[in-house]
């Protein structure tokens, strides 16, 4: 009984958690989607079966670098929201994503690449941290590493911590990725080695890169007729052979 109910308390959260998604009006982090690619014409294309690897000319159509930052609160009462305050309440809840990315922009289409345009998509390369947490203190700044680490260190959190590698092959990287970890000073250290690693290895010519679709900011039409929140967090790529865009179905 006690693991059915839990059951039901995850799937509670994550649909409320959708809806919150649903009201948010920014780039929302997704996958991160493989976007099988070609190189024609100094464009990015995406395409099923072709995979042209060529670093040096792949990374200058990736001409932007950007940290993003995703903050969703859950309150007292359990409630769910996005946010823009980095300061903690106690005894909240907080899922803090954050994004450090080199990309270009392209835009999102329904169907097929003909269709309309319903928003814009980030499309590139870098690492994502996820850190989960539950605050003990007011005040910390929640989507700062560093503060994160000390307030652990002070008792004043806990949680845990993901690294994602997105869009990058690399041994050099490989050797310091860290583990899912509970947050602390040491685990801490680990994701900001890995983030420079990640940064010196974009360019170095053993690398491989695969440009990856990461964030999608949609129209608020398109989001007020989603037929589920679900379709605007786990888009379904489609092939495109038009000119440079995402197609989603």
């Amino acid at each position: 009984m006690k693991r059915f109910t839990s059951l039901l308390l995850l799937l509670f959260f994550g649909q409320t958690l959708l809806l919150a998604q649903a009201e948010y009006n920014d780039f929302i982090p997704v996958g991160p989607a493989p976007l099988d690619f070609k190189v024609y014409g100094g464009q990015l294309f995406s395409e099923l079966y072709i995979d042209e690897a060529n670093n040096e000319e792949v990374l200058n159509l990736l001409p932007n670098e950007l940290t993003h930052k995703s903050i969703i609160t859950i309150d007292k009462k359990d409630e769910i929201r996005f946010s823009a305050i980095e300061l903690s309440e106690k005894d909240f809840t907080y899922i803090v994503k954050t994004d450090y990315i080199k990309y270009t922009t392209l835009p999102v289409r329904k169907d097929s690449e003909t269709g309309e345009n319903i928003g814009v998509a980030r499309v590139g390369i870098g690492v994502r941290v996820d850190a989960t947490l539950r605050t003990k203190k007011s005040d910390i700044t929640v989507s700062d590493l560093y503060a994160l680490g000390a307030a652990a260190s002070d008792k004043g959190l806990s949680g845990h911590i993901t690294v994602s590698i997105m869009g990058i092959e690399s041994e050099e990287v490989t050797g310091t990725f860290p583990v899912n970890a509970e947050i602390s000073p040491t685990s801490i250290a680990a994701t900001l080695q890995t983030i420079v690693a990640v940064k010196q290895a974009i360019y170095d010519r053993d690398t491989h890169i695969t440009p990856q679709v990461l964030e999608i900011k949609y129209t608020g039409e398109y989001k007020a007729g989603a037929a589920s929140p679900m379709d605007l967090s786990m888009p379904i790529l489609l092939s495109n052979r038009g000119e440079p865009c995402v197609v989603i179905r």
